[in-house]
């Protein structure tokens, strides 16, 4: 014969838990990296260096007779 014991909380026990998940669950929020804003800067220098890399490539091909 199997006997089932049911264990109620009372309010102040059932809010502690309720606050405890809540607690670990905004931990683990918070502790997921954020990822870093972008930068002027770095878009900057990638637009720059897109330029640079073009112009190598216009002048490698008009030295070579291949731009017109």
């Amino acid at each position: 014969m199997k006997h089932s014991v049911t264990i109620r909380m009372g309010a102040p026990a059932w809010d502690a838990t309720i606050n405890d998940h809540r607690a670990q669950a905004t931990e683990r929020i918070n502790s997921v990296q954020q990822a870093a804003q972008p930068s002027f800067a770095d878009a900057a220098i990638r637009i720059v260096s897109g330029g640079v890399n073009a112009m190598t490539g216009y002048n490698k091909a008009n030295t070579m007779n291949f731009a017109s």
